[in-house]
């Protein structure tokens, strides 16, 4: 599929789709991974220059023999 797609029969210009109007998907990732993260869902850890997101129950059901864990408040 080349050429311009059609969206809801509007023709899009030949650039990556990050740069069209309202659609940048890594933006919009990283607000709502950090969202989570300050609702006690997932931990951010800085790792180099990265950033990791970890969901610390998961974590703990992975390592674990049972899964127990807390629920959320």
């Amino acid at each position: 599929m080349r050429g311009n797609p059609s969206v809801h029969g509007r023709q899009w210009p030949d650039r990556p789709r990050a740069q069209h109007p309202g659609a940048d998907p890594g933006q919009a990732a990283s607000r709502y991974l950090k969202e989570l993260a300050g609702a006690g869902v997932l931990s951010e850890i800085q790792a180099g220059k990265e950033k990791l997101f970890i969901h610390p129950k998961l974590m703990q059901l992975l390592m674990k023999d049972s899964n127990d864990f807390a629920k959320y408040a």
